[in-house]
């Protein structure tokens, strides 16, 4: 009965330390897909924006 507790108090404490090295690694993975997705977007509007012709505004009017 002793050995059955010992046993569940060591896993315990191991399940508990590997759940906080676990826990962040998961974390930082779902951060860098979050990144790689606003890459891919960012990339997409400054394709899009690249294809449109600039034209420069006529700021003579302002100037009074």
């Amino acid at each position: 009965m002793a050995e059955t507790v010992l046993s569940m108090l060591i896993i315990g404490f191991m399940l508990a330390s590997t759940l906080q090295i676990v826990g962040p690694v998961v974390q930082s993975g779902s951060v860098m897909a979050d990144k790689a997705i606003a890459a891919n977007i960012a990339a997409e509007l400054m394709d899009e924006i690249l294809v449109k012709a600039f034209t420069s505004p006529d700021t003579s009017d302002l100037e009074t």
